[in-house]
C-alpha cells in the first residue's frame, strides 16, 4: 500500500472519530485532535494536539492565549477574540495570533476554515466594523 493525501485524510477522520468514541477527552478534561501530517509513500507522521478544557467548558487555543498576551503590543484590541470583521465581502471571526508568522500573524475563521491576515488589515477592518 502506498500512502497518499487521500488515504491520510480518510485515516485522519477515522482517528478523530476513534478519539471521540473512546471518551479519553471526557475522562481527562482535555480536547484531542489530529494536527499536521507529513508523509512519503511508505511513512507518515501525524501530530496529536491536546488542549485543556477550562472551567467554563471552553478550549483556549495557543493562538487565543498569544492574542491575549501580545495583541496590545501589535496595536490590536485585547478583547478581539471572537470579534467579527469584513474583508473582501466575507465576514471572518478572530481566533488568535500566530506569533511565529511575521507577515500574516492574525488567525481568523470563516465557515470552519482558518485564514491568516496581516495586522494592518485586521486593525482597519475591526475599526470599520465597530
Amino acid at each position: 500500500m502506498q500512502l497518499n493525501k487521500r488515504v491520510l485524510e480518510a485515516l485522519r477522520d477515522d482517528i478523530n472519530k476513534a478519539l471521540r468514541d473512546a471518551d479519553i477527552d471526557v475522562r481527562y478534561g482535555i480536547e484531542l485532535k489530529t494536527g499536521k501530517c507529513s508523509f512519503n509513500a511508505n511513512n507518515a507522521t501525524m501530530k496529536l494536539e491536546i488542549a485543556a478544557v477550562g472551567d467554563d467548558g471552553q478550549v483556549e487555543s495557543k493562538e487565543a492565549i498569544a492574542w491575549k498576551s501580545r495583541a496590545e503590543l501589535m496595536g490590536l484590541p485585547t478583547d478581539g477574540i471572537g470579534k467579527k470583521f469584513s474583508w473582501n465581502g466575507c465576514e471572518y471571526t478572530v481566533t488568535g495570533l500566530n506569533t511565529k508568522a511575521r507577515k500574516y500573524p492574525v488567525c481568523a475563521s470563516l465557515q470552519g476554515k482558518t485564514y491568516r491576515f496581516p495586522v494592518s488589515v485586521v486593525v482597519g477592518a475591526l475599526r470599520a466594523s465597530a
